[in-house]
């Protein structure tokens, strides 16, 4: 809601139509929980990978495109569509680093 602030995370979703399977990543830090993700809703026809806004300072608020990739794949994904960049300019990368 609107007054409850603080109170959730940013948070990844799964949505399944019939035979479709979509993955929205969220914002997060590379961890072996999308592996587990995958074994258990996945594969995926695509997913929606954050991308941007990384440092290796923050390895546990936004994934470094290397680990975006390995996320893709733990889960089983096909189709990856880089999201969470070319927002803001919020980290030190160049703006269009994240989609090179």
């Amino acid at each position: 809601g609107l007054s409850d602030g603080n109170r959730t995370l940013w948070a990844s979703w799964v949505l399944i139509a019939g035979s479709t399977r979509v993955f929205f990543s969220g914002d997060s830090g590379y961890f072996d929980g999308f592996r587990v993700i995958g074994e258990r809703y996945g594969p995926f026809n695509l997913t929606l990978m954050e991308t941007g806004a990384y440092n290796a300072d923050w390895p546990d608020v936004h994934m470094q495109p290397e680990q975006s990739l390995q996320a893709h794949l733990d889960v089983q994904g096909r189709h990856c569509l880089p999201i969470h960049n070319g927002t803001f300019d919020l980290s030190f990368h160049a703006w269009t680093e994240p989609t090179r």
